[in-house]
């Protein structure tokens, strides 16, 4: 778990659920790993040159787009902890995307230099007010 939030209450919340899932039958085989880095990077609300390139990346691989404001940022950290050697060699890593893409309503004017022409298009189709200048 990478807490972008910097929300203390966080931690236990997640560790709760975790232990609730354990329990279940089904995922006996599942020894997920929580813990909680220290996001070193651009905090919740920051938004750099950088974060819209890993979006572009991600939405060209993938179709997946990452919201602005928190998937994009622990996506950055999950890659950040790969580099670092902080996963074990074949590790399944799993990062939920939590939503959020109205987010890119604030950001899409701001950083449109940043983003490809697939990516723009997308949020476009999300957001038609934005073509329209609403």
């Amino acid at each position: 778990v990478i807490n972008i939030s910097g929300d203390p209450s966080l931690a236990p919340q997640v560790s709760s659920w975790s232990r609730a899932l354990s329990a279940q039958p089904e995922a006996s085989q599942l020894k997920p790993r929580i813990d909680f880095p220290n996001h070193e990077l651009p905090r919740f609300g920051k938004l750099t040159s950088e974060l819209c390139e890993l979006a572009n990346h991600c939405f060209e691989q993938t179709g997946v787009l990452l919201d602005p404001v928190y998937t994009v940022k622990a996506m950055q950290q999950v890659q950040c902890m790969l580099r670092r050697g902080e996963f074990a060699a074949g590790a399944r890593i799993a990062l939920i995307h939590t939503g959020g893409l109205q987010g890119w309503r604030g950001y899409r004017v701001a950083y449109n230099k940043n983003l490809s022409q697939a990516v723009r298009s997308y949020i476009d189709s999300l957001y038609p007010s934005l073509v329209n200048g609403q």
